[in-house]
């Protein structure tokens, strides 16, 4: 018995999500989280939800991957939808919160002041987090002499997103589980933002043009793509998903059903699309997928709390270091479990202590982005507010 497999992995999820949250009251005693003020603090506790998600998810990529030595999909539909489903949430947030940037803004935003902040609130800690990589290449090939023409060219790809091997380190990428690769779609987005808002300001006078965006904006996200097998280069649908949640819900028309998101009651569709999701998908990636991760972050968007679960403050301090998780968790899977005990996994297991291993490194993970949050993403988001602020 694996805890990656039938009601063991439902029952391991479960348990260990509530520890988590029970965990993360002590954390939460440190940090100052932002007033809920002008925000939508239902997606500030979804993306500590979603930050969760992607860490189990790649607990079991780990767990599987030193026991078969492939790094792929475990049997669970709840681990990999938990990671998968994530992402996707993570793109719909963005699409949303930027989509509604522009909009407010009538489609003129301040750039100088946008891209400032972005640059700051990401860059920072990704650079630090690259410094570790090629620290870990480095000292795995000790005594290999450095190209250094080369090794530049290769921290430079890291930089940019990339995922090249590091002077000769077999799958660099391992080292952070690979969680990069969607800042690539991310900042890709962001750039695409000055077209958007060009495409606003014809769109907003003219009904069937915003149709006709919408179509286009769809064949040029699934062009090539098997319509029921979406990849992950198939990721500017969730965007595109994620602005016209925010559209739909400034639509008059909409007002009643927006409204309704905020009844008690509604937090039936995005629990019955989640179960869906899970009983009959394996994975995240597809058209009918996405439709169903549209209809958890739809009404999440627009009012339903999941029953105030999204409110309380240790989830609204996993979404305030969220970015810290996502970026650190493969550090601190990679460290534990590759590094300083690579037999751990290998060797027969119980699911106690395998669930046991999940708790310690999901805690370490927990603290550890506490303190990156507070000593480097905070100081540095800050810094970029009182520079994008200087004119």
């Amino acid at each position: 018995m694996t805890i990656d497999t039938g009601l063991t992995a439902t029952l391991v999820y479960g348990v260990a999500f509530i520890l988590f949250v029970g965990f993360s009251w002590v954390p939460a005693r440190w940090i100052g989280l932002p007033a809920p003020t002008g925000r939508n603090v239902n997606l500030d506790g979804l993306r500590g939800l979603a930050a969760l998600g992607v860490f189990f998810h790649h607990f079991a990529l780990t767990y599987r991957y030193h026991q078969t030595g492939r790094w792929e999909l475990t049997p669970s539909h709840l681990f990999n939808i938990s990671g998968q489903g994530s992402v996707i949430i993570f793109f719909m947030i963005t699409g949303y919160l930027f989509w509604g940037k522009i909009s407010r803004a009538e489609g003129r935003p301040d750039w100088r002041s946008l891209y400032l902040s972005r640059l700051f609130r990401l860059a920072p800690l990704y650079w630090v987090v690259v410094v570790y990589v090629v620290a870990v290449a480095l000292l795995s090939t000790a005594g290999a002499p450095i190209n250094w023409g080369e090794l530049s060219n290769q921290v430079l790809s890291w930089v940019l997103f990339q995922q090249q091997d590091i002077h000769g380190f077999h799958n660099t990428w391992m080292s952070i589980a690979g969680v990069n690769w969607t800042l690539i779609y991310e900042w890709t987005f962001y750039f695409l933002l000055p077209l958007l808002a060009a495409l606003y300001m014809v769109a907003r006078r003219s009904r069937w043009v915003t149709g006709l965006l919408l179509v286009a904006g769809l064949f040029v996200t699934i062009q090539g793509f098997n319509l029921f097998t979406l990849t992950s280069s198939g990721s500017f649908l969730y965007f595109i998903l994620g602005g016209l949640t925010y559209s739909w819900g400034q639509n008059p028309r909409l007002k009643g059903l927006v409204k309704a998101a905020s009844h008690p009651a509604a937090v039936a569709v995005p629990v019955i699309a989640l179960t869906l999701l899970l009983v009959f998908y394996h994975e995240a990636y597809g058209l009918p997928q996405a439709l169903l991760m549209f209809l958890v972050f739809a009404p999440i968007a627009w009012g339903c709390s999941l029953g105030g679960l999204l409110k309380i403050r240790p989830i609204r301090l996993l979404g305030e270091i969220s970015y810290s998780v996502y970026l650190l968790q493969g550090v601190v899977l990679y460290l534990a479990f590759t590094v300083l005990w690579p037999t751990f996994f290998v060797r027969p297991r119980s699911v106690e202590v395998v669930f046991a291993s999940l708790l310690a490194s999901g805690m370490v993970l927990i603290l550890l982005s506490t303190l990156t949050f507070r000593f480097i993403e905070a100081p540095f988001i800050r810094w970029g507010k009182k520079v994008a602020e200087a004119k």
